[in-house]
């Protein structure tokens, strides 16, 4: 089994890049963020919406896997999960 560049690429970008937003945003979000709720219920959680959720997303442009574009995207999908659970904190 081989696979090409660009599938990773796509693969990439309809999956794991929706996972790091939604982990990041579970890890933050209050209720379950904290430490009554096991890290892997969170990661489990995490898979199960981004399964859910990665048929429903548009079509992504396809990046190499392993560029520094790819990495930014990465650090900005995190940014902005992290930021959204930050949302959710009450004062």
């Amino acid at each position: 089994m081989e696979f090409t560049d660009a599938q990773i690429g796509a693969w990439v970008g309809s999956f794991l890049w929706p996972l790091f937003r939604i982990a990041s945003f579970l890890m933050v979000v209050p209720v379950i963020g904290t430490r009554l709720v096991p890290m892997r219920v969170r990661i489990g959680l995490s898979f199960a919406l981004t399964l859910i959720v990665a048929p429903l997303i548009d079509p992504v442009p396809v990046i190499d896997a392993l560029s520094i574009g790819s990495f930014l995207i990465v650090l900005q999908q995190v940014v902005i999960g992290t930021l959204m659970g930050f949302m959710f904190v009450r004062r």
